[in-house]
């Protein structure tokens, strides 16, 4: 049969078209939807779907390493520090690697920079989340701030502009130290109420290039941007078991939010496009800021974050 014969032929049938949809059930009946986060919800489908496991090759490229840094689900799939289960895998497949971590923003802005600074942690591709409950403060629902050049909790008073430096130790600078790194990937979640600071975040993120140590740039695909929504719980449990509940919900309210959830994508380039933006004549040197080597973190932030306990 021609390729011709084979476009014109019937278009194959969905297998959704062919269930009988009236007995279906609302997702809210599904504890799937309802109660199971959706990171682990999505990894089910990932692998229910995945088409084979190539046992011959279990660090294949593109096979993503996932990691519940100091907060899982459960504590069976909590971890203290990815870089000790890199350490077990070989140089070939560790620069290879995709890494996802789940992340609190204090980590990310805290001892996380230790591990981008780490000779074993060199992926191809980086990925971080940030959960409602992982930003500054969620509890008491501040405005939500994020900036890869500001060292230590950000704040929105002082906002650092694109054309400005990193901070020697900012969580960006540290990024920018994994040698090889291709792609990185931020996804952020918060409530749907909040939808608009985190819009506001987005929007600056898209300015954001990081210089890599090696002379190369990761800068934001515009296209990258994927945004999506879920409904959850709006009951959040620590190990104290003391329960929290977002600011003005009462108990006669539905049990459940609306959560928004925007990703974006970096891309590596050998083109400083700073010179794109600002022309020839624009400083690499002054894009970089003064921060082609981190300098040491303050002696209180080892005691306080605990690293490699």
């Amino acid at each position: 049969m021609s390729s011709q014969e084979r476009e014109e032929g019937p278009p194959t049938a969905l297998l959704a078209d062919t269930l009988d949809h009236s007995t279906a059930l609302p997702q809210t009946q599904s504890p799937l939807f309802t109660i199971v986060p959706p990171e682990i919800r999505n990894r089910i489908f990932s692998l229910a779907l995945r088409s084979y496991d190539d046992k011959a090759n279990p660090y294949e490229k593109g096979t993503e390493r996932l990691y519940w840094w100091g907060r899982g689900p459960t504590p069976e799939l909590t971890c203290c520090n990815p870089v000790d289960d890199l350490r077990k895998m070989t140089p070939a497949h560790r620069s290879r690697a995709a890494i996802h971590i789940f992340v609190q923003q204090f980590r990310l802005e805290g001892p996380l920079k230790r591990i981008f600074l780490d000779s074993n942690f060199r992926p191809a591709r980086l990925k971080l989340t940030l959960r409602h409950t992982d930003w500054w403060n969620w509890e008491q629902s501040r405005p939500l701030c994020l900036d890869p050049k500001q060292p230590g909790q950000p704040s929105r008073a002082n906002y650092v502009a694109p054309h400005q430096p990193f901070n020697s130790w900012s969580w960006g600078v540290c990024l920018a130290s994994i040698n090889g790194l291709q792609t990185f990937v931020l996804e952020l979640e918060t409530v749907n109420t909040k939808k608009n600071e985190l819009d506001d975040i987005v929007h600056r993120a898209q300015d954001w290039v990081f210089p890599m140590h090696d002379g190369a740039f990761l800068i934001c695909d515009p296209l990258s941007r994927k945004v999506t929504t879920w409904k959850g719980i709006d009951r959040f449990y620590e190990l104290s078991q003391e329960t929290w509940r977002p600011a003005g919900r009462g108990e006669g309210d539905a049990p459940e939010l609306t959560y928004y959830v925007v990703e974006l994508m970096w891309r590596r380039t050998e083109r400083d496009p700073a010179k794109d933006k600002f022309g020839e004549e624009w400083s690499t040197t002054t894009h970089r800021g003064i921060a082609l080597t981190p300098l040491p973190p303050p002696e209180e932030e080892d005691e306080s974050f605990g690293l490699f306990d």
